[in-house]
Formats: C-alpha cells, sequence, structure tokens
C-alpha cells in the first residue's frame, strides 16, 4: 500500500490492483478503511483473499474488487507457496468457466467478471533483466485479447511462490518488473553421492545379457522396482524360489533367469497388502563389500516444523524392528537451517564412526539437504547407508517420495511419474479434478471438503465399519462431478452402502441433490445410500432426495447418517 502512490506516477496508465493483507487488516471497518485509502492514492481495484461477506461489503460501497480465485490452500507445500493455478491459457480459461459458476450461484455479489490469472510472468526471462511497463503493458494486452470475450478484465498477479519479483524505482523515478530466481531446480543433479553402477529395465530385459558385462561382480544385486518397501522380506505370488523381491545373485548366470522370472510377477509386502504390486521395472546392480549397514533419513518434522534427520547404526534392512525393539538406537537431528550443516562429534560416540567417516557423513548430508530443498521433497530415504572394507560410505538403495502439492514448480520431475503404479481409480478420480483415496472398507464415502471428508470416515469406524474410500469432490461440484463419483465408487466391489455428506457453502445443496438423483437414474444406481445435507438450500435438497422415489433415505442428523449407512451395509 505505500508504494500505490508512487507506481501510479511512475506507470500512470497501468490497471492497478491494491492487497489488504489478512493479518494487518482483521476487521471489516479496518478493511473498508484501507481499501478507500488505496483507492484514494491511485488503486484502480481492490484484492482480498477474504470470503464473501468482505467481498459483498467493499462491492456495496461501490469499491472494484477482486476476490480470491485460483489459488488452491490445500496445495500448500511444507516450503510453502501456495498452489496458484491459471499459468496457461488452458488453465486461465478454466478458471474463467469457473468464475461464471460462482457467479451464477452468487450474482447479488458480483457485477463484473475478472479473471484472475497467475502466471509466472515467462516475457522475463533473466534474473536481472528489467522490462519497462510500456512493454510490459503491451504483452498484457496482446494476452488479453487472445480470450473471446473483450469485456472481462485480465489481472496479472506478480507473484509466484517459486520466483519472487519485485518493483524497483529508476534515477527518473520510473518503476520497472523484474524477477529473481530462487536457487536452481536443477540443483539436485549435482549432489555427487556415491552410490554403485547399475541398469534400470522397464518390461523389456533384452539387452540383460549384453549389460550385465558391464557390472562389476559378483555378486550382483537385482531389484524388483515397485513403489512399496519391504521388498526384500516379500514373496512372489508366482513362487521361483524362497527369497524376496531384493535378491544378491553370486552366479552371474543365474541373473538373467532370476530378472526374468521377477518381471511380470505380483510382489507382496507388508506395504502393498495381500494384493501385492505387478513387477514392471527391475534394477539390476554390482554388489558390495559390505562392512557395516545404517539407516539414513531426511523428512519434514510438522511437529516442529523442521527439516529431520533420522539415522542409527543399528538400522539397515531391520530398521522398523530397531524402532519398536530399541528406538533408543534412532538419532534425530533437527535443522534449523539447509546450507552448510555441521554434524555434532557427538555422532562419533552414537554411531561408532571416525572423525574422517563424520567429515563424509557431513558432506553426504549437506548434499542431501541440497537436493531434498531444491526439489521439494517430502522424505529421503536411504536403507542402507553403508560402510564399505575401505571405510568410505555408500549408498546402497534410496526412496525419495516428492511432495505432490509442489510438483507444479517440477514438471521435470512430474514427467517422471510411473502410471503404472497408481490406482486406475484415483487417476480416474484426479482426471476430473476429485481427491480419491481406495481403502479397505465396505462403505462407500463422497464428501465435499476434505476435513468433513475425514470426520465422515472417522465416524463410520466409530460404529463398527471401515470406509471404502476417501472422496472430496471439491468446492466445485456439478451434476458431472457428482456422476463420475459414483462410477468411481461403483467401481469398487467391496462397496455395499453409500453415505455422501455435503455441507452446502458456495456449492448449494439443491444442485448436488440433482446430480444425485440424476446419477442414480443415469447410473441405474442399486446400492444402498443415505444423503445428509447442512447448509445453503439443505431443506431444498432434503425435498429433492425425499421426493425422488428412488429409494433413497436422507437424514439431518451426522451421527444418525453414519449409523443408518452401516445398519445398511450389514443387511
Amino acid at each position: 500500500m505505500d508504494f500505490i502512490d508512487k507506481i501510479r506516477k511512475g506507470a500512470p496508465d497501468i490497471f492497478l490492483t491494491a492487497t489488504i493483507d489478512l493479518a494487518l487488516f482483521p476487521t471489516k471497518t479496518e478493511i473498508l478503511h484501507e481499501a478507500f485509502r488505496a483507492m484514494s492514492v491511485g488503486a484502480d481495484q481492490i484484492y482480498t483473499a477474504r470470503g464473501p461477506h468482505i467481498v459483498e461489503m467493499l462491492s456495496k460501497e461501490d469499491i472494484p474488487v477482486m476476490c480470491h480465485l485460483g489459488l488452491v490452500p490445500r496445495k500448500s507445500s511444507w516450503r510453502g507457496g501456495l498452489r496458484a493455478i491459471g499459468k496457461n491459457a488452458e488453465e486461465a480459461y478454466k478458471l474463467y468457466n469457473d468464475f461464471k459458476f460462482y457467479a451464477n450461484s452468487e450474482p447479488e455479489l458480483i457485477n463484473d467478471f475478472v479473471i484472475l490469472y497467475d502466471i509466472e510472468i515467462n516475457m522475463i526471462h533473466e534474473p536481472d533483466k528489467q522490462i519497462g511497463f510500456d512493454k510490459f503493458k503491451r504483452r498484457l494486452l496482446r494476452l488479453k485479447e487472445s480470450f473471446e470475450n473483450s469485456n472481462y478484465v485480465l489481472n496479472f498477479v506478480l507473484t509466484n511462490s517459486s520466483m519472487y519479483k519485485d518493483i524497483l524505482e529508476d534515477e527518473e523515478g520510473n518503476f520497472y518488473v523484474y524477477k529473481l530466481v530462487s536457487d536452481s531446480n536443477d540443483s539436485y543433479k549435482s549432489t555427487k553421492i556415491m552410490i554403485l553402477k547399475g541398469k534400470s529395465y522397464n518390461k523389456n530385459l533384452e539387452t540383460l545379457d549384453a549389460d550385465i558385462k558391464d557390472l562389476k561382480g559378483p555378486p550382483w544385486v537385482v531389484k524388483s522396482q515397485i513403489h512399496a518397501g519391504g521388498r526384500g522380506a516379500g514373496y512372489f505370488k508366482n513362487s521361483f524360489n524362497d527369497k524376496g523381491g531384493v535378491q544378491v545373485v553370486f552366479d552371474k548366470d543365474k541373473v538373467s533367469s532370476v530378472a526374468q522370472s521377477m518381471m511380470g510377477n505380483v510382489l507382496v509386502t507388508k506395504q502393498t497388502g495381500e494384493i501385492g504390486k505387478k513387477v514392471n521395472r527391475i534394477f539390476i546392480e554390482e554388489g558390495c563389500d559390505i562392512d557395516r549397514e545404517f539407516y539414513l533419513s531426511l523428512l519434514v518434522d510438522r511437529n516442529n516444523s523442521k527439516v529431520m534427520m533420522m539415522i542409527s547404526a543399528a538400522g539397515g534392512m531391520d530398521i522398523e524392528e530397531v524402532a519398536i525393539t530399541n528406538p533408543e538406537k534412532i538419532i534425530n537431528v533437527h535443522f534449523t537451517t539447509y546450507k552448510d550443516i555441521s554434524l555434532d562429534d557427538s555422532l562419533l560416540k552414537k554411531l561408532d564412526i571416525t572423525k574422517n567417516q563424520l567429515d563424509e557423513l557431513t558432506s553426504i548430508i549437506n548434499k542431501l539437504l541440497n537436493a531434498f530443498t531444491s526439489i521439494d521433497a517430502s522424505t529421503i530415504e536411504i536403507n542402507p547407508l553403508v560402510l564399505n572394507n575401505q571405510g568410505s560410505f555408500v549408498v546402497l538403495d534410496a526412496k525419495i517420495s516428492l511432495d505432490d502439492n509442489a510438483l507444479f514448480r517440477h514438471p521435470e520431475l512430474a514427467e517422471l511419474k510411473d502410471l503404472t503404479e497408481e490406482d486406475p481409480l484415483e487417476l480416474q478420480a484426479a482426471e476430473h479434478d476429485m481427491n480419491y483415496v481406495k481403502l479397505d472398507g465396505s462403505i462407500g464415502c463422497m464428501v465435499n471438503g476434505a476435513g468433513l471428508a475425514m470426520a465422515t470416515m472417522d465416524i463410520i469406524k466409530q460404529f463398527g465399519e471401515e470406509p471404502a474410500n476417501f472422496l472430496d469432490l471439491g468446492g466445485t461440484a456439478n451434476k458431472d462431478r457428482v456422476i463420475m463419483g459414483f462410477k468411481t465408487i461403483q467401481s469398487d466391489p467391496n462397496v455395499k452402502s453409500i453415505l455422501i455428506n455435503i455441507f452446502g457453502g458456495i456449492i448449494h445443496c439443491d444442485m448436488i441433490a440433482n446430480g444425485i438423483v440424476e446419477a442414480v437414474k443415469e447410473l441405474d444406481f442399486k446400492l444402498p445410500l443415505v444423503v445428509r445435507f447442512q447448509g445453503t438450500n439443505a431443506k431444498e435438497g432434503k425435498d429433492m432426495i425425499n421426493n425422488s422415489d428412488l429409494g433413497l433415505i436422507s437424514i439431518d442428523d451426522f451421527t444418525e447418517a453414519a449409523k443408518k449407512v452401516v445398519e445398511l451395509a450389514k443387511g
């Protein structure tokens, strides 16, 4: 706010939006006072992330207001930075259509459309390159013209979670836009941690016999590459020996046969459950002369809001058992900074290592922290980290879990996603902007809002049954999404009854009710169905359910609705 008059002086012709800080102006009176002040010194409109009641208040005072659209709070990563959508024309146009939906839902609050198009400002390419406002404005106008309806205002936000932008004033009082790029996302590629040479195969093992000549041995290690832990202690459904999904082979002639037996087989581990996972990828690496095994991981400790290192000299392959029987042998170290870390000398005795080995471990941790922060990881696990017979640390196996909420910052990593490792129902739901997780229970759940979904699953468990899924329709649910939700739940043969729990806010309950009725008719849905509505137009929605003549059950009370759906599941 303090720079509005200066910005207006330096760029008199731009459309200028002023943001009202959430923390500094919490009350209606303070918001209104600050809005009038901003308009008086040159702002064209006010931006607020507050709810519809604040938008309504400002609009009634004839203050042009831009509300909160295009930002998804649940997509915030551990490093911060809310997930902003609308970074390309396709996403921006989708925002435009979504906004029309909201406008139709709450027409009394919205008189003029504003498209919030949060973009990385891709016309500014170099960290220190400055672009004058005239040139900047021309580019904005060209982008604006790309939209079908010229009556709509195209507004660009000059902030982004992965890049910091600022407005600078030159000697003549002119303002320029520039961006300062944070640490390169490529930095993780240069970690240079000692690993063993190996070769990866995806469904095809044709080159294995030739490749094995370049891998030193014996031994050789053949690994099933599935997205589950406990591979070494697992077993194959089509058993070919008494070993698990990670096998050490000392005879070069048997490497190929072991790999062939693994590829396409189903590996069952503690994490996969009895269904197991099909092995589509094999990794074969050189063996290692191991002196000692360690467990090492980096993760986000959300209780302390810090990145934490877990390390144990008693770990390695049996770290889960150590955690249960000897938890004191697992050492936790929290980091307040992620660069130039120095590990305490107390680890010398705790890990029984030399000073040179501690220095080597320190170097590894610094490189891992660099990778961890650069790629927005949630976990980096090395199990085992070993000391070879030369006394040097070697990474034998590693797993990296990425923060899905931060993948928009890392398209090169998103492209690596192996869809064969994903549940097909979860993929189907994601394509329709629904959050779906398949579970092992018998009661299907369809809810709007993650918090309400968790509460719904909890109360089902309280009455002695298990939820079959987590399904959040999201805040823009409509008939098509409801139908897709039904299709997804119906695809699970374990579902015996369904509870639909909707809290109407922006989304009206009668609209959801209409979607339910249409979906049941269209899909010829036969499973017992309990519907609970609260909030906007709940009575109208309930009446539509009760008058549908489809055998649907409407119950107002949350507890009674849960009790009924459990009863129906038990028959």
